[in-house]
């Protein structure tokens, strides 16, 4: 699961309690992978660009997703994202995978 903020901060420390209940459904390991810069725009980059197997998977906040919009220099669009659910509120956090991924792939975990 990629982290596209610093370590300590709120969206990782949600990404990291949700990456251990993801791992009971899947049965499989959940690393959580920080890769914090450009406001989340370099994690969601990588998310954008990442193969639609499902492997990927990101904890966004509004901010990473919307700054194709804010950014012209972005290599990303918001339709390179599929939200699959969202994990938290307010403000609303989703999980993100690239836009092939299909949804029966993904466990219900709530």
């Amino acid at each position: 699961m990629l982290i596209s903020f610093p370590p300590g901060g709120p969206i990782d420390l949600q990404t990291r309690i949700l990456a251990k209940y993801l791992e009971k459904e899947v049965g499989v390991q959940v690393i959580p992978i920080n890769k914090p810069g450009g406001g989340g725009s370099l994690g969601a980059g990588i998310l954008a660009s990442s193969r639609p197997d499902g492997y990927t998977l990101s904890l966004m906040a509004q901010s990473s997703i919307i700054m194709p919009v804010l950014l012209k220099e972005a290599d990303f669009s918001i339709e390179d994202f599929r939200a699959i659910g969202q994990a938290v509120a307010p403000p609303p956090v989703v999980f993100c995978c690239a836009p092939g991924f299909a949804m029966e792939n993904f466990p219900r975990i709530c």
